[in-house]
């Protein structure tokens, strides 16, 4: 369905899916990753827990926490998000996504692959300064 939107008489015309939201997901319980410069924390998505979460993949890390007001927060990314790539590297385990954010410095911006139920987006963001 295609919306048009009038603010401050200015038109633009947006496209939008109607939907029923979906039930809020469990998340894994013990993280595994430290909340680092980007404000995450991740577990490694293990077939078990893939098969447990409903989970569309079986490869990347689970994001279970998110701090308010971090870089991660602020680009839109969710707890139960599933990081497959950072900066164009598939992410298979918390090593591999904790190694891929050490190797870009503070204030450099990170580009993100994330599968979020059965849509893969992309997420820039920005590590702190």
């Amino acid at each position: 369905m295609t919306l048009k939107i009038i603010r401050e008489k200015s038109e633009r015309i947006i496209a939008a899916r109607v939907g029923e939201v979906p039930e809020e997901r469990e998340v894994a319980a013990q993280p595994e990753g430290r909340d680092g410069d980007i404000g995450l924390r991740v577990q490694k998505v293990t077939p078990e827990l893939s098969r447990r979460l409903g989970l569309a993949t079986t490869k990347g890390v689970i994001v279970i926490d998110v701090k308010p007001g971090s870089p991660a927060d602020s680009a839109g990314i969710e707890p139960g998000d599933v990081i497959r790539e950072v900066n164009q590297r598939p992410v298979n385990t918390v090593k591999d996504f904790e190694n891929s954010v050490r190797q870009n410095r503070r204030g450099d911006r990170l580009l993100l692959l994330v599968q979020r139920g059965d849509n893969a987006v992309f997420f820039a963001l920005k590590k702190k300064s």
